[in-house]
Order: C-alpha cells, then structure tokens, then sequence
C-alpha cells in the first residue's frame, strides 16, 4: 500500500476535480484554536473522516494545506494561490 506522501497530490487533484463539477461537500467547517493564546489558529474544511481522512486547512498567517491521514499516516502539501481560490470561491471559510 501507498504512504500518504505518496497518494497526496493525486488525492489533491482529484478533490479539486470534484469540487470544480460540484460534486464535493464538507462533512465541517471550523476553527482550531492555539492552546497557547486561545485565538484560531487555522481554519479547517473537512471533507472525510475515519481512514483514510482528508481536509483543507487555511492559517491566519495566509498559508493554506491540503492534508491526508490514513491511520498512523499523514502527509500535506501546501496549496497554490490558484488553489486557495478555487476552494474560498466555493467555500468562503
């Protein structure tokens, strides 16, 4: 079986494919907060769960990823600006 590393940006592109026909909805949209300072530090659209799991994550910083787990496994790339705004048109988050 494939490692997360390895399936990450075919997953990616599949995930963009189907947000793009409109076939593609969040199971949730929420914020996840920094333990240290109490403010959101990311916001995440999660789109699966379980194993395998996927979901995009979008930092206060600007930086946006899309991350793969599958059990004891995760992998991420960080999104282009074209990316980004392919999901925030569909999603605004």
């Amino acid at each position: 079986m494939k490692t997360c590393k390895e399936r990450v940006a075919g997953n990616l592109e599949d995930r963009l494919e189907q947000l793009k026909e409109g076939e593609l909805e969040p199971l949730s949209i929420d914020r996840n907060v920094d333990w240290d300072d109490g403010e959101p530090s990311y916001t995440r659209i999660q789109l699966s769960w379980g194993g395998p799991s996927d979901e995009f994550r979008f930092y206060k910083s600007g930086k946006a990823e899309y991350w793969f787990l599958d059990w004891n496994d995760g992998a991420c790339v960080e999104l282009t600006r074209q990316q980004k705004e392919v999901i925030m048109d569909t999603w605004p988050a």
